[in-house]
């Protein structure tokens, strides 16, 4: 015999997936801003390494 959940034991459910979509969101947000922040990070250190090749690199 196959006996389902009651009422309060889905509302329990609902609510734990609530939650877990909500980390899940602020996980995603955090990951995106870590991206940015890489991003802006890498393009800092091209430039530095370009000027540093600039400089050994320049040839009268």
């Amino acid at each position: 015999m196959t006996t389902f959940p009651d009422t309060h034991q889905i509302e329990d459910y609902r609510a734990q997936l609530e939650l877990q979509s909500v980390d899940y969101h602020v996980a995603l947000i955090s990951l995106e801003s870590r991206i940015q922040f890489l991003e802006e990070e890498n393009a800092r250190l091209q430039e530095t390494l370009h000027f540093i090749l600039e400089i050994c690199c320049y040839d009268e």
